[in-house]
């Protein structure tokens, strides 16, 4: 702050209602003693505050005579405005208000500061600490308040170090560094109107993470990765959901397994490595061919691509020559030659020694049987001759 003069004037005895600093400074309402217009035009290169004094470094003021009255035991009844209108360009600091150690003493936690008071009773302080014993330039910023509430007990709360860093709670090994002290919440961030992400993470300029509270019923918090398409997340070490489940929200999305070893079997080729289904339910086993079945338990899991399906029912087929048939499976078989094969458990009283294991029919929803007679014939709807019986099927085949 370069300041061109002081004018003192209509000095009375009294204490100091206010003082106005602008570019020029007229300090008015001065207790003392006043013989008429005093003015004192000097050149300021800025104001220094010591335990007794207010100087320039070239005029000198005592705080007890020159700016309190000594009747009123030394109080100070008026208001400070300290204004500059400065010259510089923008983005340059011109003025400051300086509180000055002039002692050169190397003395760790040194500090100079503002000390709030209401009623002789500290309520808060920010302190300019020496942390280095050699270089009094090291300096941190402490903050503390009155916690216990009591008289003249302050405690610090959050520190800003030299480098940057800053501890809420504790001094800051991070760029920021909170210590709650307490159970209960450490951090929250808020978002009022549910239209921004509270939270980004970016790296050299680059926008990665953004996280943010969701207020619908279906999701608490998303986490967004907006800067590479390789990792929404990546978690280093083991993953516990204790309550709920962990949600596939797009489908063909899954777990990624291409991080194991392939197989090294000669000839095999690895397809994709990505778990992206799983899937438990009920079917309805059907008759294709005609007839009549009644279904007391038809049961399927598909883990991947893979389905292992069961059922158990009573059927009367259609006493004719088309193939037996059971549809209603619950996934379309693959297509391009796929032909896995199940196992029947149980006839009733039929002689069914000449089938084969029942098939998928590739790219359709139904299961076939192939004969045991050295042929390519299929199983007749007319093995039961029109009978009902029981009929017991498990098998496995590939979407």
């Amino acid at each position: 702050m370069a300041l061109t003069k002081i004018k003192l004037d209509s000095m009375v005895t009294g204490t100091l209602p206010d003082a106005n600093i602008p570019d020029d400074i007229t300090i008015t309402g001065l207790s003392g003693e006043n013989s008429g217009d005093n003015a004192v035009n000097t050149n300021y290169s800025g104001l220094a505050v010591t335990s007794s004094s207010v100087t320039d470094g070239t005029n000198t003021f005592n705080k007890a005579t020159d700016f309190v009255s000594a009747t009123s035991g030394g109080t100070f009844g008026g208001v400070v405005n300290i204004q500059k209108s400065s010259s510089a360009g923008a983005g340059v600091v011109d003025d400051f208000i300086q509180i000055k150690r002039t002692d050169t003493t190397n003395v760790l936690n040194r500090y100079t500061g503002i000390l709030f008071t209401d009623s002789n009773t500290q309520g808060s302080a920010i302190r300019n600490i020496r942390t280095n014993y050699e270089q009094h330039y090291q300096n941190d910023l402490a903050f503390s308040t009155n916690v216990a509430g009591s008289d003249n007990s302050l405690s610090e709360v959050m520190r800003l170090t030299g480098d940057g860093n800053v501890g809420i709670g504790c001094t800051p090994s991070s760029r920021l560094d909170v210590d709650s002290k307490a159970s209960g919440t450490v951090l929250q961030l808020r978002d009022t109107v549910n239209a921004s992400y509270p939270l980004i993470f970016e790296s050299t300029g680059t926008r990665n993470w953004r996280i943010k509270g969701e207020s619908g019923a279906d999701y608490q918090l998303t986490i967004e990765n907006v800067g590479s398409a390789n990792y929404g997340l990546k978690v280093v070490g083991d993953v516990t959901v204790d309550t709920g489940n962990l949600v596939i929200g797009t489908a063909g999305k899954g777990i990624d397994f291409s991080a194991q070893s392939p197989s090294s079997a000669t000839g095999a080729t690895t397809g994709d490595e990505v778990l992206d289904h799983y899937e438990e339910g009920t079917w309805t086993p059907t008759l294709p061919s005609g007839g009549e079945i009644t279904v007391y338990n038809a049961v399927y899991t598909r883990t991947g691509r893979n389905v292992w399906y069961s059922f158990y029912a009573t059927v009367t087929p259609d006493n004719n020559s088309l193939e037996f048939q059971i549809g209603g499976l619950p996934f379309v078989v693959a297509g391009s030659s796929h032909y896995p094969a199940g196992s029947v458990g149980y006839t009733g009283g039929k002689n069914t020694s000449s089938w084969h294991m029942p098939l998928s029919y590739t790219g359709h929803s139904k299961l076939y049987i192939h004969q045991n007679s050295g042929t390519q014939n299929t199983v007749p709807n007319s093995w039961a001759n029109g009978a009902s019986t029981g009929l017991i099927m498990t098998g496995e085949y590939t979407t």
